[in-house]
């Protein structure tokens, strides 16, 4: 497992899936997994160590949510398990309690989408139409601004996320919008229409 091309998306599924029930958590977790697979991208990084890394960023949360033992339970297991040092340290440095440095772009990536992606998804799940695909970054700026909005959302990490990550914070909300709303489907964001748009073609179909 400790050689990159060991890495299995389905593998790091099943261990998400065994901690993790919650399907607003798991579509999180998904979430960030294709927000660091779009900056893995960008930056010409390995995007399947970044999808992983998103994939599992949170999977022990649910079960040992309190700081002094997430992420600390679920390293322990990602490194019995054989994960990359690398995947590890983001996962343990995204916790800002931990007061870890992050000292790579994995790291930073990873501190800087987690946080956004929670807002985004807020921002979608308020909208008539429950879609990410009616969410633009207007509408993000205009919730975050609303402090009483998705409070427990830290707007201080995610303009640190993108300090650190040395890019804009507005060209950042876009970026991750964009990423989001690719993977609509598979974050639960399709959108009420949009589902049963669906449901009614597989019935005439």
């Amino acid at each position: 497992m400790r050689n990159k091309n060991l890495l299995d998306r389905d593998r790091a599924e099943d261990l998400l899936t065994e901690y993790t029930r919650s399907p607003s958590l798991l579509n999180h977790s998904l979430a960030v997994e294709a927000a660091l697979g779009a900056y893995a991208r960008r930056l010409g990084e390995d995007e399947l160590t970044w999808r992983i890394t998103g994939l599992l960023h949170d999977f022990d949360y649910e079960r040992w949510p309190e700081p002094e033992n997430h992420p600390l339970k679920g390293s322990e297991i990602l490194r019995s398990a054989g994960y990359p040092e690398q995947i590890i340290y983001a996962i343990l440095s995204h916790a800002q309690y931990l007061e870890l440095e992050r000292k790579s772009p994995l790291d930073q990536a990873l501190f800087a989408v987690d946080e956004l992606c929670g807002l985004i998804t807020a921002v979608a799940l308020v909208r008539p139409s429950r879609s990410i695909l009616d969410v633009t970054v207007r509408s993000i700026k205009k919730k975050w601004k609303q402090r009483s909005f998705a409070e427990g959302v830290s707007r201080e990490d995610i303009a640190l996320g993108a300090s650190e990550l040395g890019v804009d914070l507005a060209e950042h909300i876009g970026f991750v919008l964009e990423a989001l709303q690719g993977s609509a489907a598979q974050i639960g964001l399709i959108g009420l229409a949009e589902k049963h748009a669906e449901a009614n073609a597989q019935l005439t179909g």
